[in-house]
């Protein structure tokens, strides 16, 4: 039987016959009506006991699963539960009459838990695939790069480096306007993927982290290129390398990986 339709009737049949004897007897309640009134009340401390233990149970099943799962320790496994959290989920308590949509950029991508920095960087000369500009993203110590034929497709890269790498909790550009214009595809992306978005101070680039690594990505890809012979015109592949190399070398990235210690 329920529980709680077992507490129900105790506590109509306490209150019943707490009436009856105010009314025939006029006096105080008699020993079976406290005993009820005591039953009950044990009867609703043991169900609470009993959904605790339940929901301890099922942390401890789901604790051990993802344990086995992923091949990481119990406590590892109980931190991880304990710090993961359900971004834009939707829950259907009873059955569903409509359909849900599925355009949820947020819970399709990676959440990345950092910072990300922007800024666009200008070549002098056009690449053989036409481009003159390239949008560079980084965030302690990583650095991504996507070519861009006009500025106006700063939206496009973000929306590149989402698909690829993830979904930053908070961006960080300058005040171009391709870049924090309210109509502009970068802020409509960012919107949409509920990325938070910070404008660094006019005349400020040191609030920029990207604005640094522009220039310490040019030097790497001038120095290579003057060693290697490369041409000019493939900077936009040139960059990408060296971006990547960047990132994936361990140390301080501005600082050049022949030169590490």
């Amino acid at each position: 039987m329920n529980h709680k339709f077992v507490c129900l009737v105790l506590l109509q049949k306490v209150t019943h016959c707490w009436q009856v004897c105010r009314v025939h007897s006029r006096m105080k309640p008699c020993i079976h009506v406290s005993l009820l009134l005591c039953a009950s009340i044990t009867l609703i401390v043991q169900m609470n006991l009993v959904k605790s233990e339940v929901r301890l149970s099922s942390f401890c099943c789901l604790r051990e699963k993802l344990a086995k799962k992923w091949r990481i320790g119990i406590n590892t496994a109980k931190l991880t539960l304990k710090a993961t959290t359900q971004f834009g989920l939707r829950h259907a308590l009873h059955s569903i009459h409509r359909r849900y949509r599925t355009d949820h950029m947020s819970l399709r991508y990676n959440r990345l838990n950092t910072t990300l920095y922007s800024d666009t960087l200008f070549a002098k000369v056009k690449s053989l695939k036409g481009n003159k500009c390239a949008q560079l993203f980084c965030s302690e110590g990583y650095i991504w790069v996507y070519s861009m034929a006009p500025k106006s497709d700063a939206g496009v890269a973000l929306q590149e480096f989402i698909e690829d790498v993830g979904i930053p909790n908070e961006m960080v550009c300058d005040g171009a306007d391709e870049q924090v214009g309210p109509k502009s595809d970068f802020v409509k992306t960012c919107r949409r993927v509920h990325c938070k978005m910070r404008r660094t101070e006019p005349h400020s680039p040191w609030q920029n982290q990207a604005e640094g690594m522009i220039g310490e990505t040019k030097k790497q890809w001038k120095t290579k290129m003057s060693a290697k012979n490369v041409p000019g015109r493939v900077w936009d592949y040139g960059l990408v390398h060296e971006s990547t190399i960047m990132s994936h070398t361990h140390g301080d990235p501005t600082v050049a990986p022949d030169t590490k210690e």
